[in-house]
Parts: structure tokens; C-alpha cells; sequence
């Protein structure tokens, strides 16, 4: 079945609305009914069939994903403006919120290190002393 490139762009845009469809740390992402309950939504609003809504956004992002990974192959060091692949794919542009869906996210610091002062000694004689955590 040929989609319209209109089409297309409406299930990029409704798949956007989901997060627990495609964002890992979304509070809903593990839950397989709230998610079956998205995905009908779409199908709904694009009156088609859950498969095959499935099966068309799979290939849309697989477009997406050889769009982005050219690039960022192209970028780095050294490069010039004019060496920097742009995608001219028409869906591209609409999946811009899964760009850095996959980039590490700032961590915790798990092991604290932490130093208390001593109270009640004068300044010159203050202890210090580091306590760690495991």
C-alpha cells in the first residue's frame, strides 16, 4: 500500500504525541496496555489498522534512522560546511524529536564523598574528616 507523503507526516506527528510509544525513561513506556491504547488512538485518528500503522512507521524510521546516521558520519573535525550531509528526505524534519533519544543522559553520582567539620574547635585546629559512601 502507497502512502501519500501527507499521510506520512500525520503518523510522524501522532507518533510524537506518545511519548510512552518511544521515550525510554516515559513512566508508561514498559506498560503494554497504555501503550496498545496509543497506538489505537493513531489508527483511529488515521482510520487504518493498528498493523498496518505499525508496519508503516517501522519503515519510516528505519528511513530516519539511515538519514541520521549519514549525518553524523559527515560531521567532526576538520570538516567544512559544504561536507555536511543535509537530508532532503521529506520525513526527516518531522522526526526531530527523537534526535537525541538516544544520547547519554547525565548520570549520578553514586559514590559520595562528603567532609564534615568538626564544631566546636577554633579554626586553626578544625578537623576535617571524609566520610564515604558505598
Amino acid at each position: 500500500m502507497e502512502w501519500e507523503q501527507e499521510k506520512c507526516l500525520q503518523l510522524i506527528a501522532a507518533y510524537g504525541l506518545y511519548p510512552e510509544l518511544w521515550q525510554a525513561t516515559h513512566k508508561y513506556y514498559y506498560n503494554k496496555l497504555k501503550k496498545n491504547d496509543a497506538w489505537c488512538e493513531i489508527a483511529k485518528q488515521l482510520e487504518s489498522n493498528v498493523e498496518i500503522i505499525k508496519a508503516k512507521l517501522n519503515s519510516l524510521l528505519a528511513s530516519f534512522r539511515r538519514e541520521k546516521a549519514r549525518q553524523e558520519s559527515t560531521t567532526g573535525t576538520g570538516k567544512g560546511r559544504n561536507e555536511i550531509y543535509r537530508s532532503k528526505w521529506f520525513g526527516f524534519e518531522a522526526f526531530q524529536f527523537l534526535m537525541d533519544k538516544s544520547k547519554c543522559r547525565k548520570s549520578l553520582n553514586t559514590s559520595q564523598n562528603k567532609s564534615k567539620i568538626v564544631e566546636g574547635t577554633p579554626a586553626e585546629e578544625t578537623e576535617v574528616k571524609t566520610i564515604f559512601f558505598l
